[in-house]
């Protein structure tokens, strides 16, 4: 299998005439993990990595420059700099998820030339030497407001088989002979050692799956109360068991150990061109808070370790009255110190009503969308960064500069979820868009002196598509532009075939851990949570949460009071509300009773 995909390789960088000079290779985390880097120069300036792996492994690394900058991404995925060019080597393994290979790399290529800011896009699908390759080649229009993003790109995806993807993306800001440098490239050695990795791999899984199948006949003899207990794991289930909060199984299944490098930050200055190291742990540090009422509620209400829990709502007539709220307090007993409320480019409040907001007694969770209602706007962070969208933008931070009260500003959440327009997957699987963007509007925040924003950062629960350049982590844009992680993760019930009923504490407890590797001192926030009646006992999902939730390590939590639709037929699939059911009713107030003791 090995001098099969190199010549396949080999044939498909031939044919696309567009590239860089650098390379990276990346061990799939199923064998290893990276727990140190040492960077070494040869007689002949070739470049080596030593990565210290269990099993121990040394991996030589062919690069054409000598000034080139390491960034070690995570398990999967290397990143090499040199001269401006950028090179990411990715293994997608869909082993354990009901994905196939090729399904993936259509689905998430298939956006590439719908955009107003894509020329020369080529596209071609080819058979080499009985693997499917697709090669997309384009340039990207260089954007006003973020000149430091590539502007050439080669993207190839290779199916090894229906469960592994090989996909090699070359990012540029120049066009360079691709082929001269891949004949470098294949010299060493690097596609045999990930190849004969994934072959002792694929004999490994063969044996397991001999043993598994000699359990299962096994199973047969034993008592129906011994085959409940060793019934195996669905396909679809997101996170493994948390034995020892150190292994933390990825949506596409890889269980990775990862050793995590802590790094202290004193001073950390804006800097529009940090770069962001996914293994990393991010400390927070102290900002310069200049609004005199946003930096004291902060202090005390989330900076502060003996801040009390805040209880959040979104209820979707608030932006019109806060009558309907008022009576869901009455009827629950609960006193809501969060009011989540969802704006876009089309739809924006007064500053008045913010203002009116912190006045009826909670701090509003101002959720701002680069979307508009109606339009799903693909191109719409392109325009923002191309300067077309100035007099909106501008529009919304005077908003928010006038209301003059602390507001949790919330910028394009879920954003590694491909229902949000924002997804790097509408932006030429390029995540570095999205962060370029938020840096962007932090920084017209301090040109503009807009100082009531705690900037809340709020990845979804899983990555969908779950493809290593979607990883959460790859949006986040450094220490100095957020000032509290946001969670979301809900239990959505079984209406779908594909969902699964879940605890709260299987939502919330591999998250967190999760976030505890790469974040430090920072403060957590449900921003938005809920339950589904459909596939279980929600009153009792409630009841178990509440228990739950106050033991996490948390500043609050924000129930999402609303309903998601079937698109297919209008019909309710989700119903998350709980005002119009007199038994969760019945749950909250019992918990508040508690509270009041």
């Amino acid at each position: 299998m090995n001098k099969n995909i190199i010549r396949i390789m080999k044939k498909a960088f031939a044919s696309v005439a567009v590239g860089v000079c650098i390379v990276a290779f990346v061990l799939s985390n199923n064998t290893a993990y990276a727990q140190e880097v040492e960077l070494k120069k040869s007689e002949d300036k070739t470049t080596w990595i030593k990565i210290e792996a269990n099993p121990a492994i040394d991996i030589p690394i062919a690069i054409l420059y000598e000034d080139e900058k390491l960034e070690l991404l995570d398990d999967n995925y290397i990143r090499m700099y040199g001269d401006s060019q950028i090179v990411d080597f990715m293994i997608d393994d869909f082993s354990d998820t009901p994905h196939k290979a090729w399904d993936n790399a259509l689905y998430t290529n298939g956006n590439m030339s719908s955009s107003k800011y894509i020329y020369n896009y080529k596209s071609e699908q080819k058979n080499i030497e009985d693997k499917k390759v697709l090669i997309c080649s384009f340039q990207r229009e260089q954007l006003k407001y973020a000149p430091n993003l590539n502007t050439h790109f080669v993207y190839i995806d290779i199916e090894v088989d229906n469960k592994i993807l090989v996909s090699v993306y070359f990012k540029s800001n120049k066009s360079l002979d691709i082929e001269q440098c891949m004949s470098k490239i294949m010299d060493s050695n690097i596609y045999q050692n990930y190849f004969s990795l994934i072959k002792e791999q694929e004999e490994k899984k063969s044996e397991e799956e001999k043993d598994n199948t000699h359990k299962k006949k096994k199973k047969k003899k034993t008592n129906e109360a011994d085959l409940e207990k060793k019934i195996d794991q669905p396909e679809n289930i997101k996170f493994a068991t948390l034995e020892d909060g150190l292994y933390y199984q990825t949506l596409s299944g890889d269980v990775t150990k990862t050793a995590i490098a802590q790094e202290s930050f004193y001073s950390i200055p804006i800097d529009e061109n940090i770069n962001i190291d996914i293994k990393k742990t991010y400390v927070r540090t102290k900002r310069a808070i200049f609004h005199d009422l946003t930096k004291e509620f902060y202090r005390k209400e989330f900076a502060g370790e003996d801040s009390n829990f805040k209880w959040g709502i979104f209820e979707p007539m608030s932006n019109v009255s806060f009558r309907l709220l008022k009576q869901i307090e009455k009827k629950s007993s609960m006193k809501f110190d969060i009011l989540l409320e969802y704006y876009h480019m089309n739809i924006l409040p007064t500053s008045k009503h913010i203002s009116d907001i912190y006045r009826n007694g909670q701090i509003p969770e101002f959720t701002f969308q680069t979307s508009i209602i109606g339009d799903f706007q693909k191109d719409m962070i392109y325009d923002i960064l191309s300067g077309e969208k100035d007099e909106q933008i501008h529009k919304l931070l005077d908003i928010i500069k006038d209301s003059d009260v602390p507001i949790l500003f919330r910028l394009n959440n879920e954003m590694n979820g491909d229902w949000c327009n924002y997804n790097a997957l509408y932006y030429h699987k390029d995540p570095e868009v999205f962060v370029e963007f938020w840096r962007w509007m932090r920084i017209e925040c301090e040109k503009n002196n807009v100082n009531n924003i705690i900037w809340v950062w709020n990845p979804n629960w899983g990555d969908f598509p779950n493809s290593k350049w979607n990883n959460y982590m790859r949006y986040f844009p450094g220490v100095p532009y957020v000032d509290i992680i946001g969670l979301t993760g809900y239990n959505t019930g079984t209406y779908y075939q594909y969902e699964d009923w879940r605890t709260f504490s299987e939502i919330y407890d591999p998250m967190i851990e999760e976030y505890n590797l790469h974040f430090k001192n920072y403060p957590y926030l449900i921003t938005e949570f809920g339950c589904a009646d459909v596939g279980g006992d929600k009153a009792e999902w409630i009841r178990d949460a509440l228990i739950k939730i106050k033991a996490l390590p948390i500043k609050g939590a924000v129930w999402w009071n609303g309903v998601d639709r079937d698109p297919s037929n209008g019909n309710v699939a989700r119903k998350y509300r709980f005002d119009d059911e007199p038994e969760i009713l019945s749950v909250f107030k019992e918990y508040m009773e508690e509270e009041l003791k």
